[in-house]
């Protein structure tokens, strides 16, 4: 009996200690891949396809245990090819709470004829999707994790990258960063007045000023402007962002998240809500950063046709 109990308490030990005995030894000096284009023509190609969960689940991104009741708004994966010359480089951006490294590594080594290290794939960090981490079940009953959901996910991811791909076309593309006014929407809860105070904008389009492929926003705030109690699966303020811009621009829109930290929140209390839940809130904040990323659009000046595309990437450790 007591050697059962002390091997239950060192399986036990193992698990809540991270496996570290098995942890790869960290690296005494980290490797930087970097790669880049400046020859050949530049194309652009984006797409969006539909990855709402279609059966019971757990909600992930607040308290543990909270099941799912419907959905309210869909959730996506909305991809964006760059491509000059023989490099390429992709960005999906999926409205998730989160996705663990080896789920990613998974996806992208489905992704054909590109390294890896090419392709990002980035949460909104949206606190009213399913658990996509699963971390948000039922411990230790259950994982929050919903196997077709993830398989859903998966498929979505790669057919987004196919779809952009195979609407890549000559693009030209402008960029700038466009100074908020943080009090209308976000705050920072820990640390009083601690925002990123611009958001980035780039805009993608046909060459000589044609139709838009694509409109990329970024802002730093976490996507949870429906609080804890709702049980609805939204897209939360991103998901308004993203279909303003569409309305306005055409093309494909695209958010992904800035510096989060612990914690910049959005303000909910924007004058109209109902029954706690605050889906008024969230239009009204995701129109306003829809409304400040077309006045980055539209005071864009300069398009570049033949863009330098460089992709810088290496490994963070973190010590615990």
């Amino acid at each position: 009996m007591n050697r059962l109990r002390m091997a239950i308490l060192a399986a036990a030990s193992l698990l809540l200690g991270g496996c570290a005995l098995f942890r790869p030894a960290e690296p005494t000096k980290l490797q930087m891949f970097t790669v880049a284009a400046k020859e050949g023509d530049f194309l652009a190609g984006a797409a969006v396809v539909d990855i709402t969960p279609e059966s019971n689940f757990d909600m992930g991104g607040y308290a543990i245990g909270r099941d799912a009741t419907g959905v309210h708004d869909p959730l996506y994966a909305r991809a964006l090819v760059l491509k000059r010359g023989e490099h390429e480089q992709i960005l999906v951006a999926v409205d998730l709470v989160g996705l663990f490294r080896p789920f990613i590594k998974e996806v992208v080594a489905e992704v054909p004829n590109i390294n890896p290290e090419r392709v990002i794939i980035a949460s909104t960090h949206n606190h009213s999707s399913p658990d996509s981490m699963g971390i948000w079940g039922t411990p230790p009953i259950r994982s929050g994790l919903n196997d077709a959901f993830m398989q859903k996910v998966k498929r979505g991811i790669l057919q987004s990258i196919a779809d952009a791909r195979a609407a890549l076309r000559p693009a030209e593309v402008g960029w700038t960063t466009v100074p908020i006014d943080p009090t209308e929407f976000i705050k920072n809860v820990n640390r009083k007045g601690l925002v990123d105070p611009e958001i980035a904008v780039l805009h993608l389009r046909d060459q000589g000023g044609g139709a838009t492929i694509a409109v990329l926003t970024e802002l730093g705030c976490h996507p949870e402007v429906v609080p804890e109690k709702n049980t609805l699966v939204s897209a939360d303020y991103p998901g308004y962002t993203v279909h303003a811009l569409e309305d306005e621009f055409g093309g494909v829109g695209i958010y992904v998240s800035g510096d989060l930290g612990a914690l910049v929140s959005p303000v909910r209390h924007m004058g109209d809500h109902h029954a706690g839940v605050y889906w008024e809130a969230a239009k009204r904040i995701g129109d306003r950063l829809a409304e400040y990323t077309a006045f980055g659009v539209h005071s864009i000046e300069h398009y570049e046709k033949s863009p330098r595309l460089a992709v810088y990437h290496t490994p963070i450790y973190l010590k615990t």
